[in-house]
């Protein structure tokens, strides 16, 4: 067809098969045995902290088999937590399978970095299979960047450790690998000899797909050298051992390069046969991609066979296929084949614009090789329409393209239309000469042939005319095509606000900037012209412009990072394409400014290590918070006891301060573990900033300054987090202050029309600024103030600021902060909004109980239980204490039975093995619907503590807690059972 369509497979199109067979049954590193997703997920469920890697790695192991639609989120987990364990193999293992999910997913440079990683950990192991795996991943990862010879090296070293360990199967496989690799780098003998050891190996151990997967390889080889008996005898046997080994994705490859090789041959009804057999095979195995594969191989061959009706009905069918899964690449191949036939069936204008639409999407695919091709055959097109300025346009977008493809004959037409001008203006001067010289010869003529001559000589000056008037005509269409093409380039150089440069790569200068470009270099008009590299400002693209020379095949994408005039940091791609232009060697270098994509990715970094401390906080602050129960409710009863003693009241008094510090602390973890929202009231903002400022800056060097508007909106706070939040942000404040000065702090409306960051929205927030003068932020630390432990200052935790922005995280707000070295240091607090009125409801104050009252306890805690009986007989109930809640239930139901029913029951949340508060509670309250029950438990970011009412609960007491909050729970309980004229608990004594 059109100079696009090969009648062979092309280095894009083979490449591309080979990739997939070397990989199709690569096993999987590690364990060879997976669960089901289905059960791996259900014990995911259940696992608590590091306990879940094992699992995570598993379904990675299981997603190299059968893809999970979760695949990204299970990476991601893995990644974030393997950096935790300590178990070494675990996760040189764990990497190996990260590597191979990112390097199938295109994020290649990633994969490559996990396994390095893995290599680095299975060094310091000491295991040589684990060693040999990791080598064998790196070599995976170098493969699909393309460093072959890095490949090379990395797989024979893993085939070394294979061939230690005598693991026959991971040989044949890094076999497959080499010869791939050996493919890519042209080396022919050495991929064929790597090819065949992979086939003996697979015929040892009696491995089918094995044996179709070599036969498959080797046969590819052969049809890329042109040998296509020997490769369709290749590939015909792979397809026999493919089907011994059951359908697969690798059989419809196989059978689809079969297709191909015998429409190669000019057999097309075989090809047609066994494309045909590859759509009937079972749906499950047939991927999208595949199927448009198949369908516009099927097209070529009935093409080849000249049925034209089919070969568009079936390219029609590709077409839909390529566009419902995204494949631009193939999209923009069979557009560009419809438009070959449109072009053979006479249909010109239909031609014309599928090649257009063709070009749009290669150049959306970045597919330089296909607009070329699509290019060349558009050009053609519109010579037969005859609309030649386009021709000329196409033509010039043909040289600019190409890489690989012979453009002599395009460059030449384009001299013949430039040269027209040329033409025209020469023959017009030969013209008026020829004039000149036959009126000289008229007027010497004889009288006699005067109307002779005349007669003659008007009529070859109507006839010379006529040809000048149609060179003129030639020369406007030429010179308003050149002129079109040339504001098509200004367009495309100018209209942009990213930077760009034409250099000379052979003269080492400019030949071209936009305004962009200008301004980033500093440069006046007309000054970059002809300017060396060398002397190019800034110095961080002068760098990057030295590395020019290497993009000599495809463009080079060059990072680099430079400092404003403000001193805060920037971030810019600089891409540098080679461009072919009058002979010369130039490069085209565009400045894209990547900066908020880095802060962004910046932000996701962040709250991913949040993320990974919330496995490990929420375990870790519900256990310590129970020990501070103990030690806090036998304090403040010590204290009680002693009455008058002032110096031993003083002590006990030192303690629980201390003890409630610690608390603080254990609050601080409590606000990164995941779970139940913070328990959020309706306030007024203004009041709380007041207070929680006044009582951080109490003692402090600072002046505070405090700016409230006095319309300001109120927002759902938990109070005892909003404190900490403002707080910790004054503590930085004062830390970074040494020598005093003002602390500035202002609260306003703001409404936003633009998201505040990727996870939070527009709309009406609370702006809370906190502004210090103090020495400000390093630039180089700035994007880690806010990561968990990182501190400057000896002696501090590192996680105040970290525990403010998980605060105001879990409000659905945000934190941000703006800093200059030695100007100080401004942190902004956005909180949702509610615009309507605040009405503070009165606080109720609980009377003393009357009467003898039943308590019952629950907790898995022995030392708690016993704090608990202490405790509640001193505040004059009785009580009886329970390990667990099936004994709860029991005893509850025993009571009823007896006509004493409990008064008020204690819940503990979590007992480990055995049934929680929640699921007590539920179960009681089915035996008394008017059972009156306080939840109790030191982890108290669970759901049911913030939301407590709605599991049936009258009030929550959050671990530890003092003798008289417990005094305080037990009387507004009881007294509003008692308000309430509930008497379903037993009569009062």
């Amino acid at each position: 067809m059109g100079s696009f369509r090969c009648r062979r497979p092309g280095a894009a199109r083979l490449s591309l098969i080979l990739l997939f067979a070397a990989f199709s049954h690569t096993p999987a590193i590690g364990q060879d045995d997976t669960q089901d997703p289905a059960q791996l997920r259900a014990e995911l469920e259940t696992a608590k902290g590091l306990d879940r890697l094992p699992i995570l790695a598993q379904l990675l192991q299981a997603h190299r088999k059968t893809p999970l639609e979760d695949a990204a989120e299970i990476a991601a987990a893995a990644d974030a937590l393997q950096s935790l364990h300590p178990d070494a193999a675990l996760r040189a293992d764990v990497l190996n399978n990260l590597a191979w999910y990112f390097s199938r997913s295109n994020d290649t440079t990633r994969g490559l970095a996990r396994a390095e990683e893995a290599q680095s950990l299975a060094a310091t192991h000491g295991d040589r299979a684990l060693a040999a795996s990791s080598d064998y991943m790196v070599s995976v990862s170098h493969y699909f960047l393309s460093n072959h010879e890095a490949a090379i090296d990395a797989g024979n070293k893993a085939l070394a450790g294979f061939t230690a360990a005598n693991n026959l199967r991971e040989q044949g496989n890094v076999h497959t690998l080499l010869g791939a690799a050996y493919r890519r780098s042209s080396d022919y003998t050495n991929a064929i000899d790597q090819h065949w050891k992979a086939l003996a190996i697979a015929e040892e151990i009696s491995d089918p797909a094995g044996v179709a997967r070599a036969k498959n390889n080797l046969g590819l080889i052969h049809w890329s050298l042109d040998q296509h008996e020997i490769a369709s005898a290749y590939i015909s046997d792979a397809v026999d051992h493919y089907r011994e080994a059951g359908p697969s994705g690798t059989l419809i490859t196989a059978l689809s390069n079969l297709g191909l090789i015998y429409t190669e041959l000019r057999k097309p009804e075989q090809a047609i046969a066994y494309l045909e057999s590859a759509l009937a095979l079972d749906p499950s195995q047939l991927r999208e991609r595949q199927r448009g594969m198949l369908l516009s191989n099927l097209s070529y061959a009935h093409e080849s066979l000249g049925d034209l009706a089919a070969a568009h009905d079936y390219l029609d069918q590709a077409i839909a296929v390529r566009r419902s899964t995204g494949d631009q690449l193939g999209l923009a191949r069979n557009l560009g084949s419809k438009a070959a036939l449109y072009r053979y069936s006479g249909d010109l204008e239909l031609a014309a614009a599928t090649g257009v639409e063709a070009v749009a999407v290669a150049e959306a695919a970045g597919a330089r090789s296909e607009q070329a091709s699509i290019q060349s055959a558009l050009a053609q097109t519109y010579k037969e329409l005859g609309r030649d300025a386009e021709a000329l346009t196409a033509l010039r977008a043909f040289i600019a393209l190409s890489e690989d493809i012979d453009s002599g004959a395009a460059e030449s037409r384009i001299r013949e239309l430039e040269a027209a001008q040329a033409v025209a203006a020469a023959e017009i001067e030969l013209l008026q000469h020829k004039q000149k010289q036959r009126l000289l010869w008229f007027f010497g003529a004889i009288l006699a042939l005067v109307c002779f001559a005349l007669w003659a000589y008007a009529r070859s000056r109507s006839v010379l005319l006529g040809r000048v008037r149609r060179s003129h005509i030639q020369l406007e269409h030429t010179t308003q095509a050149l002129a079109e093409s040339e504001k098509r380039y200004r367009s495309l150089f100018d209209d942009t606000n990213e930077p760009r440069l034409l250099i000379d790569l052979g003269a080492n200068e400019v030949l071209d900037y936009n305004a962009a470009a200008a301004q980033l270099c500093g440069a006046e008009p007309d000054t970059l012209v002809g300017a060396t590299l060398e002397d190019i400002r800034p110095a961080w693209l002068s760098s990057a412009l030295a590395r020019a020379d290497e993009t000599r095949e495809a463009p080079l994408g060059v990072h680099e990072s430079w400092f404003n005039k403000d001193g805060e940091e920037y971030f810019a791609d600089v891409w540098i394409a080679p461009v072919p232009l009058a002979g010369r060697r130039c490069a085209l270098v565009a400045v894209h400014d990547t900066t908020a994509d880095r802060r962004d990715e910046e932000n996701r970094i962040r709250a991913g290590k949040l993320e990974s401390l919330g496995v490990l906080a929420g375990g870790i602050a519900h256990d310590f918070n129970n020990a501070l129960s103990v030690v806090l409710g036998y304090v403040t009863m010590a204290r009680t006891e002693i009455g008058d003693k002032a110096d031993m009241a003083q002590l006990l008094g030192a303690a629980e301060r201390s003890i409630d510090h610690a608390a603080k602390l254990s609050n601080h973890l409590l606000t990164f573990a995941k779970g139940g929202a913070p328990r959020r009231e309706r306030q007024d903002i203004g009041l709380r900033l007041t207070e929680a400022a006044r009582l951080a800056t109490s003692g402090s060097s600072l002046q505070l300054k405090l700016q409230i508007d006095d319309d300001l909106w109120n927002a759902d706070v938990d109070v005892g987090q909003f404190s900490q939040l403002i707080s910790n942000l004054i503590r930085n404040a004062i830390s970074a202050s040494p020598k005093g000065g003002v602390l500035e702090v202002s609260a306003m409306n703001f409404s936003s029309s633009e998201a505040l960051s990727p996870t939070v929205d527009s709309g009406d927030y609370v702006r809370i600024d906190i502004a210090d003068s103090g020495h400000g932020i390093p630039l180089e630390i700035q994007n880690k103030v806010m990561d968990p432990y990182f501190t400057t200052t000896p002696g501090n935790s590192g996680l105040g600021l970290a525990s403010a922005f998980a605060i105001a995280s879990r409000h659905d707000g945000w934190l941000s902060f703006l800093s200059k070295p030695g100007q100080g240091t401004t942190f902004s607090v956005y909180l949702p909004a509610h615009v309507v009125d605040l009405v503070m409801p009165a606080q109720p104050v609980a009377a003393p109980v009357t009467g003898r009252k039943r308590i019952l306890v629950m907790d898995d805690d022995r030392e708690i239980r016993a704090m608990y009986v202490a405790a509640v007989r001193r505040l004059g109930y009785d009580i009886v204490v329970t390990e667990r809640g099936e004994a709860a239930i029991e005893a509850y139901r025993e009571s009823l039975a007896s006509g004493e029913p409990f008064d008020l029951v204690i819940m503990d949340l979590t007992v480990p093995g055995g049934m929680g508060g929640k699921d007590t509670i539920s179960a009681i309250l089915a035996l008394n619907p008017d059972v009156r029950a306080i939840v109790a438990s030191g982890y108290s970011n669970d759901p049911v503590m913030s939301a407590f009412e709605a599991s049936g609960f009258k009030a929550a007491l959050h671990k530890p807690f003092s003798l008289e909050e417990l005094d305080e729970a037990l009387r507004g309980v009881l007294n509003d059972a008692l308000d309430q004229g509930d008497h379903a608990n037993g009569p009062s004594v």
